[in-house]
């Protein structure tokens, strides 16, 4: 997580950051990159889930309530927490689908966002994909979500 005790890679990606003029995603780029951030993390989630419907099915005890399916469910969301806020945390801005269509969260300043502002956007994803943030995206030249004004943030191309 970026506490402050920045590794060299992450103190240089700052200074690349702020000493470059930022060039904004494309729409087009953040929607695959999205896309693919949400096979990801929906396959993830579905581990626990699944391997709980096995195991209880197999049984017999598959039922509506069972404590092992609730469990399940509680470590798929903890999951896709992880992939939404941890993940870029750790990652200095980037998760597997942004990085493989080059495309890093920055703060709208160019410095490294902070866990606080992973979480906002993820908090707000909802709000975006059910369309008043896609709309807002659409219309802005900066292509920035709800979730991105709220925390501060923008989708930068890095390469």
């Amino acid at each position: 997580m970026n506490t402050g005790a920045a590794t060299t890679s992450t103190v240089e990606l700052a200074a690349l950051l702020r000493g470059a003029r930022l060039e904004m995603a494309p729409l087009q780029l953040r929607l695959v990159a999205g896309t693919i951030d949400a096979v990801v993390a929906a396959t993830l989630a579905a581990v626990p889930i699944g391997t709980a419907l096995l195991l209880l099915s197999v049984d017999g005890s598959l039922r509506v309530g069972s404590p092992a399916l609730l469990v399940s469910y509680v470590v798929a969301f903890c999951v896709t927490v992880i992939y939404g806020i941890v993940w870029p945390d750790l990652a200095v801005g980037t998760t597997p689908g942004k990085d493989m269509v080059g495309l890093r969260v920055a703060r709208a300043d160019g410095s490294l966002p902070a866990v606080r502002d992973h979480t906002v956007r993820w908090l707000l994803l909802g709000v975006d994909l059910l369309g008043p943030g896609l709309l807002l995206a659409l219309l802005r030249h900066d292509h920035r979500r709800l979730g991105d004004l709220v925390a501060g943030t923008c989708v930068v191309r890095t390469r």
